[in-house]
């Protein structure tokens, strides 16, 4: 299938999420606290044609849509990575619920690599097993490409198992049906305590139903000013 393809299908989907509400904003003005009528997601009727994302940034809600799914260039086994869109074109990139690329944001992901993070199936399995508190489930290395021409920055990923959380974003679901981990990130490159060396946390909640596992609810920080949360829409 040709790229133009998807590409137009995208659009379409753009137009469609745009119509699903009677306001209309992107998710820049989202993050620059510009839209303050209320929460877009929250009040929107989506088409039950496409799969949307409720994104929210400081209180402020709006909806992606899912534009097309990319295979994997650097490991073509592994799942595919979804690519979301704003109203307005902006652009999140997500593989297993991770964000692996983002385009349009105040501070942007331009790519990600990290080839030996493990999937979630074995993580639940991890967690299900007696370790001792704190302990880390796996630890990786993650490579990253930001804006501002900042590239080849490194951090070091552990990803612990933790109990649901309060004050989270999570609509319509109660959190303790969900099973939850934590990604924390320490710099490498820059090292920890120079100059842009920032420590990053994600969030992530798990829906586990007979061995498979759906990341429906995530939390991430791509900044020390730019935090988010994503979580499949409508909930169920």
């Amino acid at each position: 299938m040709s790229r133009a393809l998807p590409e137009r299908l995208a659009v379409l989907a753009i137009l469609a999420c745009a119509a699903c509400s009677t306001d209309s904003t992107n998710i820049s003005r989202t993050f620059e606290l510009a839209y303050r009528g209320g929460s877009l997601a929250d009040r929107a009727a989506p088409n039950p044609a496409y799969r949307y994302l409720r994104t929210v940034v400081d209180g402020r809600s709006a909806l992606l849509v899912l534009g097309y799914t990319d295979p994997d260039p650097a490991t073509p086994d592994a799942p595919p990575i979804e690519v979301w869109y704003s109203a307005e074109g902006e652009v999140v990139r997500l593989q297993q619920g991770r964000v692996v690329g983002t385009s349009g944001l105040s501070t942007d992901w331009r790519s990600t690599r990290a080839p030996d993070a493990p999937t979630w199936g074995s993580l639940v399995a991890s967690a299900a097993q007696d370790r001792a508190a704190g302990q880390a489930l796996a630890t990786w290395q993650r490579t990253r490409d930001e804006s501002a021409y900042r590239s080849g920055v490194i951090d070091r990923i552990s990803v612990h198992a933790i109990a649901a959380p309060r004050g989270t974003e999570l609509a319509g679901l109660a959190p303790e049906s969900l099973q939850w981990f934590e990604e924390r990130a320490e710099p490498i490159v820059p090292p920890a305590g120079t100059p842009g060396a920032v420590r990053l946390t994600a969030r992530y909640a798990l829906r586990v139903d007979s061995g498979a596992t759906e990341v429906v609810y995530t939390e991430h920080c791509l900044g020390p000013e730019l935090c988010l949360s994503l979580q499949r829409w409508p909930a169920r």
